[in-house]
């Protein structure tokens, strides 16, 4: 019990490390990038982002959670050899066909050339997504190997940001240091996979790719969905306000998903572990499931409390007195960080490790339509505020949804 604590701590150490490294590091350098792009070039470059998250999701399609369990599950070398191979081959296959379709339509769409440029440099970081093979290391829960060479790359593309990026022009060094971080990352990760585990590329004819696209649907769904009405807000926001008004809520959304995304790699550290003992003691988990629960929605209280008292301070000290505006939102927002992080636990460990994939993948469909029906018709009438108010509405009845749900799943 000792050493599966130990085994537990150290990843969720080591994730809790790549989240600061992926959203912290952003964070710091984001006033700094606000104040030097303008607020319509930031708005412009959060649009784009919204984007790219969606075709992020199509490449990964379900397989950090899917092939996570996996490896976890099968601890034969010529079985992982299987699956790293199918994940890899139809990660690229999806790629392919998203950066031809994407930039065909980028040649059709009449957008302003600023957008225009931070996405044809953004839609190519589906290709070292395709080749980092986190779900690798969380499913053999050795994430130490990976931590310090991605925390490091980070770094240093944080330090090219504030050493090279001098004024409105250098829009497109942002995505463009995303990307050559991101594919140095990619690269150390396959080497590690060979020297420490024997990892190799197999052959796979079509049959078998076919079925590692077919096997992770369920969870693809769940991630597709729950990626498109979280990044929606954006792109509704892009619409019907001005970019300014798209980067007042940016910089707030952004604050809230670094601490919530912080929060959730307890979740995912955690995973794996769950998922063997699901095998061995179904009564167990269920125990562990919801004793981690309500310690973790006691956690997360205290950072929301934290961020309605220190809100004012925590906008004007970073962005400056120009984006007071975001100091509401901030405080609106902090209570979806509340509702998504509970949320998103329960979905993966009470739900996705108990194999209820149909389940998982029915709430933020649910999240989805709620939101593809109202956060346009809010924005339009009642801004960046009153989409604030219907996204954590619209998670707290996802929240109800999936504990619903997972209380069907524990009384069978």
């Amino acid at each position: 019990m000792f050493k599966n604590k130990k085994i537990i701590f150290s990843n969720f150490f080591s994730l809790s490390i790549l989240e600061v490294s992926n959203y912290l590091f952003p964070l710091i350098t984001l006033p700094y990038v606000v104040r030097t792009l303008g607020s319509d070039n930031y708005g412009f470059l959060a649009i784009s982002t919204a984007i790219t998250n969606y075709l992020l999701i199509i490449v990964g399609y379900g397989f950090n959670i899917w092939a996570t369990k996996e490896i976890a599950q099968n601890k034969n070398l010529d079985h992982r050899n299987y699956i790293f191979s199918g994940v890899i081959y139809s990660k690229f296959l999806l790629a392919i066909l998203i950066i031809f379709i994407s930039n065909i339509m980028l040649l059709f769409f009449e957008i302003d050339i600023v957008l225009k440029t931070l996405l044809a440099i953004s839609f190519l970081l589906v290709l070292p997504n395709v080749f980092y093979p986190i779900w690798f290391f969380q499913g053999v829960q050795k994430m130490h190997y990976l931590t310090i060479f991605h925390f490091f790359i980070k770094l240093i593309s944080m330090i090219l940001i504030f050493s090279l990026i001098d004024d409105s022009e250098d829009f497109y060094m942002v995505p463009l240091f995303t990307l050559i971080s991101s594919t140095f990352i990619s690269v150390i990760s396959l080497i590690l996979l060979n020297k420490k585990f024997n990892i190799k590329f197999i052959y796979l004819n079509s049959n078998q790719i076919a079925y590692f696209l077919k096997k992770p649907f369920q969870i693809f769904l769940n991630h597709f969905w729950d990626t498109f009405h979280t990044n929606l807000p954006i792109l509704s926001l892009s619409f019907f306000v001005q970019p300014s008004e798209v980067a007042y809520f940016s910089v707030a959304e952004k604050i809230v998903n670094a601490l919530s995304n912080i929060l959730k790699s307890f979740s995912r550290a955690i995973f794996p572990f769950i998922a063997s003992l699901v095998n061995d003691s179904v009564s167990h988990a269920k125990e562990l499931i919801n004793k981690i629960g309500i310690n973790l929605l006691f956690l997360t209280l205290i950072v929301v409390l934290l961020i309605n008292i220190f809100s004012p301070q925590i906008i004007e000290i970073l962005f400056g007195k120009d984006y007071l505006s975001s100091i509401l939102i901030l405080k609106l927002l902090s209570f979806f960080c509340l509702f998504t992080t509970i949320k998103q636990f329960f979905v993966t460990q009470g739900l996705i490790n108990f194999n209820n994939f149909n389940l998982a993948a029915k709430v933020p469909f649910y999240g989805s339509l709620l939101s593809l029906f109202l956060m346009p018709i809010i924005t339009f009438f009642y801004g960046a505020i009153g989409l604030s108010v219907t996204i954590v509405l619209i998670e707290l009845t996802l929240l109800i949804i999936t504990i619903a749900y997972y209380i069907k799943v524990i009384q069978n």
